[in-house]
């Protein structure tokens, strides 16, 4: 009798202790999405489409982390209410069975992808705050200091070609003969 009435309050016990965790998951990654996305949000001002992208797939992926792990509360809670109406319907002699209920297996299911959409939104958003930190970064630096060496070289290559087609243009310029042997001196004929 003593195993039975213990392993009816470790269910019951069980089953409080997943409402109480489905609170507080709700609370702390409701508040924790809406905290980080509000903040870069307001702090940054007009942000780039392709990059804005990321921002919202993270959201997607959280409501979906959140929409499983609620779904899979709820399933948990249902299959230990079942596992408690099977325990409290036997007689004390007769032997419990831990049968694998479907919505246990479901339950699993879900918790993998309640993890998975958070991981990935994560993920996503920490791709968002990358970029954005980069475009800040590149907003800072002056037009100078956001050139590359390849840039700089086609500008003097540029402004080079440029300078002397205009110089051309206007006679200012004319090519300079370069000989491969200095020029030979004229002979003096030697008078005898």
């Amino acid at each position: 009798m003593a195993s039975y009435t213990n392993y009816l309050n470790q269910l019951q016990a069980r089953e409080l202790e997943s409402n109480k965790s489905y609170d507080k998951a709700i609370i702390v990654l409701s508040a924790g999405a809406i905290a980080l996305s509000v903040t870069f949000i307001k702090d940054i001002g007009p942000i780039d489409q392709f990059i804005k992208c990321y921002l919202i797939l993270s959201w997607f992926l959280w409501i979906f982390s959140l929409l499983t792990m609620v779904s899979s509360f709820i399933t948990s809670q249902k299959a230990l209410r079942n596992l408690i109406i099977k325990v409290s319907k036997l007689n004390n002699d007769e032997k419990i069975e831990d049968t694998q209920e479907p919505l246990n297996t479901l339950t699993l299911v879900l918790n993998i992808f309640s993890g998975l959409f958070f991981v990935l939104g994560t993920l996503s958003f920490l791709y968002f705050s990358t970029q954005i930190i980069e475009v800040k970064q590149m907003k800072e630096k002056t037009p100078i200091e956001r050139l590359n060496r390849e840039d700089i070289i086609d500008i003097v290559k540029m402004t080079v070609e440029t300078t002397v087609k205009t110089l051309k243009e206007k006679g200012l310029l004319t090519p300079i003969i370069v000989a491969d042997e200095p020029p030979k001196q004229p002979k003096t004929e030697e008078k005898k």
